[in-house]
C-alpha cells in the first residue's frame, strides 16, 4: 500500500465530521481508480450518494462526479468521462477556499483535453487550474505538472518536458504517491514511442536501442508492477509490441499486439486500436499469415473505420502501417496510403504547433514555471 492511500486510510478512520469523512472517503476512491480499481471506486461513491440523498452538499457531490469521471476514463474511455468531469468542475466552486478538488479536477479536464488535441481547451483549464495554487495539495500539484510535460514531451520540447517531468516526480515522491509515479513513467514512454512512429513516416533514422525509449518503457512496466497497478497493463502490451515493429521483430510485435488482452478494446479506445488492427495487418503481411490476394481486402476493411480517429497522428501512423503491409505485394495500393499518411502527417505538424502555441500561452499568462518547478517542501495528500 502506498504511502498516499495509507495516510488516507489513517485520516478516514479519526475524521469525526460526517462531511469531511465523505470527502475523505471520495479521495480515496480517486486513488483505487487510479490504480485499476474502479468497481471499489464505484461502491463507495454509490454509498455517499445514497446517504446524501436527502442532504445536498455541493462539495461532497462535486467530489462523487469526480470519482465516477475518473472511472468513466478508466473504463469507458473520454467521451464518456468529461461530462461527469464538467460537472464536477462547475460543483468544485461551492467547495471550501482550502479544497484543492477545483484545481484537481481542471488539471484532469486539460488532461482529457490534451488526449482529444483540443489545444486551446488544454490552455485554458490550465491556466484555471494553475490560479488555484494557492490551496493545491501535492497531488494538484503533480497532476498539473504531468499534463504540461506530457504537452511539452509531446512537441518534443524534451528538456522542458525532462523539467516538468521532474516537479511531478517530486510532488508525487512527497505525497507517497505510486500511482502518479506509475502515469509520470507511463506517459513518457508511451509519448516517446508516439514520437518514433511518426519520425518513421518521416524516414528518420530510429534507434530503439541506444537511446532511452526501450528504457523507459520497461521501466514504466516494471514499477507498475511492483505496485500491482492495473489501470493501463493493455497499454505495456502496445509499448512492447510498438517498439519491436520499429525493431522489425515482427514475431514479437503480432504476439503482443494481437493477444486476448484487446478483446473488446475497440469499444473503450476506438482510434487506439485501429491503429494496433493495423500494426497487426503489417506484421500479418510481413510475416506472410495472411493470403496475398487478401492483403488489399484486409487492410480496406481496417481503414473502414478510419472514421473514429480524431487526430491526425494516429491517422497517419495507421495509413503508414497498411502501407508497409501491402509495400511487397501491391504497389499502388501501398502507395495510396503512403500519401494518406504523409499529408496527415503534414496536418499533424500543424496541429503541434498550435499546441506549442497554446502551451506557451500557459507558461506566459502564469508563474506556474516558478512555482511549480522549483524545489519543493513535503505537502499534504
Amino acid at each position: 500500500m502506498s504511502r498516499f492511500e495509507s495516510k488516507l486510510l489513517e485520516a478516514i478512520d479519526a475524521e469525526v465530521s460526517e462531511t469531511k469523512r465523505s470527502v475523505l472517503q471520495l479521495t480515496w476512491a480517486a486513488y483505487r481508480v487510479r490504480v485499476g480499481d474502479p468497481a471499489k471506486a464505484r461502491d463507495i461513491a454509490a454509498n455517499i450518494r445514497a446517504r446524501y440523498s436527502t442532504n445536498y452538499s455541493a462539495q461532497v457531490f462535486a467530489y462523487i462526479n469526480f470519482v465516477e469521471g475518473l472511472c468513466e476514463f478508466f473504463e469507458s474511455g473520454i467521451e464518456s468521462a468529461i461530462p461527469k468531469l464538467m460537472r464536477s468542475n462547475a460543483l468544485s466552486n461551492g467547495c471550501p477556499a482550502d479544497d484543492d478538488l477545483p484545481m484537481l479536477v481542471k488539471t484532469w479536464l486539460a488532461a482529457l483535453y490534451r488526449i482529444l488535441g483540443n489545444w486551446k481547451f488544454m490552455a485554458d483549464f490550465l491556466i484555471l487550474a494553475a490560479c488555484c495554487c494557492d490551496r493545491a495539495s501535492d497531488e494538484a500539484s503533480c497532476r498539473l505538472c504531468l499534463v504540461t510535460a506530457d504537452a511539452f514531451q509531446e512537441i518534443e520540447s524534451y528538456s522542458d518536458a525532462a523539467r516538468w517531468y521532474s516537479a511531478a516526480h517530486r510532488y508525487a515522491l512527497s505525497a507517497g504517491d505510486d500511482a502518479a509515479l506509475s502515469a509520470i513513467l507511463y506517459n513518457r514512454a508511451a509519448i516517446r514511442i508516439f514520437n518514433s512512429r511518426l519520425g518513421e513516416i518521416r524516414g528518420d533514422q530510429v534507434d530503439t536501442t541506444e537511446d532511452r525509449i526501450a528504457l523507459e518503457a520497461a521501466s514504466a512496466r516494471n514499477y507498475t508492477q511492483y505496485i500491482n497497478d492495473m489501470s493501463m497493463r493493455w497499454g505495456f502490451d502496445l509499448m512492447a509490441g510498438q517498439i519491436h515493429l520499429l525493431k522489425h521483430d515482427y514475431e514479437q510485435a503480432l504476439a503482443l499486439l494481437d493477444s486476448e488482452r484487446f478483446c473488446n478494446f475497440e469499444h473503450q479506445w476506438p482510434a487506439v486500436d485501429l491503429v494496433r488492427r493495423a500494426d497487426v495487418f503489417r506484421c500479418g503481411a510481413i510475416l506472410g499469415r495472411i493470403g496475398v490476394d487478401d492483403l488489399g481486402s484486409y487492410a480496406d476493411r481496417v481503414w473502414l473505420r478510419s472514421g473514429v480517429i480524431s487526430g491526425s497522428g494516429d491517422k497517419a501512423v495507421t495509413a503508414y502501417s497498411l502501407s508497409m503491409g501491402l509495400k511487397s505485394s501491391d504497389d499502388n495500393h501501398s502507395l495510396r496510403f503512403l500519401k494518406i499518411a504523409q499529408k496527415a502527417l503534414e496536418i499533424f505538424d500543424d496541429e503541434r504547433r498550435r499546441e506549442s502555441v497554446e502551451l506557451d500561452r500557459f507558461i506566459r499568462s502564469t508563474d506556474a514555471q516558478a512555482k511549480f518547478t522549483s524545489p519543493i517542501s513535503s505537502g499534504s495528500f
